[in-house]
């Protein structure tokens, strides 16, 4: 009896033994993985399919590092960086929203980074003299206020001299995504996005207008910004980050 009962005591023993080394191991399995740095990128809703690709591409290259990416318009991106949302690295499709938080003490370090062309999209071949037309009933464009395509547009309306007759066909879109939603879902007729916005699309009619300044896509070092955001930083301007930018339509400035 005696020896049925120490067996049973060694095997229970040996038991929580047993446990408590894998316990341990795990735990050291888990504190000797390198956590990875996190960077919080936020960028233009017009950049969402070029900056997918280039986290993809620089976290295979980095294993380190893991790319969170936040994408909507640069004025909803603005006013998320002043609020304090996680963020290391800004890429705005205006120059406006760039100049705000680097006014107030925002942003560390800039520079420019792209360049794009503002074009007129419709699925039945329209064009900018075709907007007065009767047939034109709805133009879809970024609100001016938080989408650079938005001011852009305004900016090509007002020197054309159509504002003032345009003003009740708009339908204000929240970023460049939106507006070719509507366009091709048939809710406008027409609409102002990008030229590297329809790119891939086959199904949409495109004509490149000449706004009154260049659309450019400045980048910014967010104040606080970890170490690996710098490497980030120079790696988009140097000519491995190029050529993807180039394969989406972009002009770099590089």
């Amino acid at each position: 009896m005696k020896e049925l009962i120490g067996n049973k005591s060694f095997r229970l023993i040996s038991s929580v033994l047993v446990i408590v080394l894998v316990g341990w191991v795990f735990f050291l399995n888990r504190e000797s993985s390198p956590k990875k740095v996190e960077l919080y990128i936020m960028a233009a809703a017009s950049l969402t399919d070029v900056i997918s690709e280039i986290e993809q591409k620089y976290e295979k290259k980095n294993n380190e590092v893991d790319v969170i990416t936040i994408f909507a318009s640069s004025g909803k991106l603005q006013k998320q960086i002043e609020q304090g949302a996680p963020a290391d690295l800004f890429i705005s499709a205006g120059r406006k929203q760039m100049k705000e938080l680097e006014e107030k003490r925002y942003i560390e370090e800039s520079t420019s980074l792209l360049e794009n062309k503002l074009v007129l999209i419709s699925k039945n071949d329209m064009t900018i003299k075709d907007l007065k037309s009767p047939d034109i009933a709805h133009i879809a464009i970024g609100n001016p206020e938080t989408v650079p395509a938005g001011e852009y547009a305004k900016q090509f309306l007002l020197k054309e001299g159509l504002m003032p007759q345009l003003n009740s066909k708009f339908v204000l879109a929240g970023d460049v995504r939106q507006v070719v939603t509507y366009v091709e879902t048939g809710n406008t007729e027409v609409g102002f996005v990008y030229k590297t916005d329809v790119k891939s699309s086959s199904d949409l009619d495109v004509e490149i207008l000449n706004t009154p300044t260049s659309i450019e896509y400045p980048m910014g070092l967010i104040k606080g910004h970890q170490f690996e955001t710098q490497e980030f930083y120079n790696w988009l301007q140097g000519e491995e980050a190029e050529d993807i930018f180039k394969q989406y339509g972009f002009v770099t400035d590089n």
